[in-house]
């Protein structure tokens, strides 16, 4: 009854030159790749979060991811301070996500978070594959 039409099939039907449907091409390919970022850096926030305040009871030292400018003086931290601008924390978490689709190491610390790195790892090893 219905007939549903995929991007790529409308596309490919356009009836426009070929290097138009190439550049329609590409902008849907960034159009993927940005929203996977965005999904992928909300998706750490949140796995990072749900662990801010957790510690481990035999030694005492926190378990929550710190990025890599706070690992140095990690109890000045301002990841997950209220008052610190949600642009900032975007930003943030938008940097760790292009260092996990190309693969680069995070320091996760808990098994939540080294869980996610795996699975998000893996993912975008098959998105650039």
């Amino acid at each position: 009854m219905f007939r549903v039409l995929r991007l790529g099939t409308l596309i490919t039907k356009m009836n426009v030159p070929e290097n138009i449907k190439a550049l329609f091409n590409l902008f849907k390919l960034c159009f993927y790749l940005c929203m996977s970022l965005h999904i992928l850096s909300c998706g750490w926030y949140v796995v990072c979060y749900i662990n801010a305040n957790e510690r481990d009871p035999e030694t005492g030292r926190l378990l929550t991811w710190y990025s890599p400018t706070d690992w140095l003086n990690y109890k000045e931290s301002k990841l997950f301070d209220e008052d610190y601008s949600i642009y900032a924390k975007y930003s943030i978490s938008l940097y760790h996500a292009v260092l996990m689709l190309g693969s680069n190491e995070m320091g996760p610390v808990n098994w939540q978070e080294k869980l996610f790195c795996v699975v998000a790892m893996l993912t975008t090893n098959i998105m650039n594959a």
